[in-house]
């Protein structure tokens, strides 16, 4: 049964096999993000082949990641049907989860190709928040992911509230909310990026920006938990303290070079990769 502001999770069928809204949502978002990064890196010298890597490291990594977040989080959904894990096309994932399994790849990656990967980072961040925008309309074809009932009929209209057809009420959009604080963040970060910053900058301001709105909007939905606050809030430490260590080696000596003497330079943002030569003209000059 369709109400206000509802849509069938079901896109259309090929050959008996359902295709949903949340999978096409999702894939455009892949698309998006693959897109743009191929667009900002070339203009820092930046071949698509990294993207393409990228896409199946951070993807993969990624969203292995975030459907095991949400399946423990959310595990009395899957208790009784344990096969239903692997349902991932039906909706769930916890992008915090993802970040936990798909950095450890990305940094492996940029180390072993020796790419400096806060720059890397800072090329992606924005995309990344543009992609999570549009992503979350895929929580409201599978309404999923609303606050608390909003009793006030003066309030019960989108993009405020969103009407639920299981609760056969209106709902704080929560998603609605976050959605539209990636696209702001897409926005300002792309007009940072322009500006002139340290290495992973613009990084550690997407991980603040995301933290901030996931810490306020998961005390409000009611599918927040509170274990996604905390990890909220330990990566905004983190990144306090990164952004802190990666000033004082670029403004104390000293400090630089006792970092550089315990860790690889290749995860230091100062790291400067070595100058990439294109192996055919290699061969013409040595003949």
């Amino acid at each position: 049964m369709l109400t206000a502001l509802s849509i069938d999770r079901i896109a259309f069928t090929i050959f008996g096999k359902d295709i949903y809204w949340y999978s096409l949502i999702l894939a455009v978002a892949v698309v998006t993000v693959f897109t743009l990064c191929c667009i900002r890196g070339k203009k820092k010298g930046y071949k698509d082949d990294i993207f393409v890597d990228l896409c199946f490291v951070i993807l993969i990594a990624g969203v292995i990641g975030a459907r095991i977040l949400y399946v423990l989080t959310n595990w009395d959904n899957y208790a009784d049907d344990p096969i239903s894990i692997l349902y991932i096309w039906e909706g769930g994932l916890a992008i915090l989860g993802g970040f936990v399994t798909a950095l450890p790849c990305y940094v492996i990656y940029c180390y072993k190709k020796k790419i400096n990967l806060w720059d890397l980072l800072d090329i992606i961040a924005p995309c990344f928040a543009l992609a999570q925008c549009i992503g979350r309309w895929g929580n409201f074809v599978n309404q999923e992911l609303y606050g608390p009932v909003v009793t006030q009929e003066f309030l019960q209209f989108f993009p405020f509230a969103v009407y639920i057809d299981r609760t056969q009420s209106w709902h704080m959009a929560t998603f609605f909310y976050e959605s539209m604080w990636s696209l702001m963040t897409f926005i300002v970060l792309s007009i940072l990026s322009k500006k002139k910053h340290d290495k992973g900058d613009i990084f550690f301001l997407y991980i603040v920006f995301y933290s901030v709105i996931r810490i306020i909007l998961d005390g409000i939905k009611l599918e927040g938990t509170l274990t996604n606050q905390l990890i909220c809030v330990g990566m905004i430490a983190v990144v306090a303290v990164l952004y802190c260590i990666k000033h004082k080696i670029h403004h104390d000596e000293a400090f630089s070079k006792k970092v550089h003497a315990k860790i690889p330079a290749g995860l230091l943002s100062d790291f400067e990769p070595p100058v990439q030569t294109d192996k055919k003209e290699e061969s013409k000059d040595k003949e």
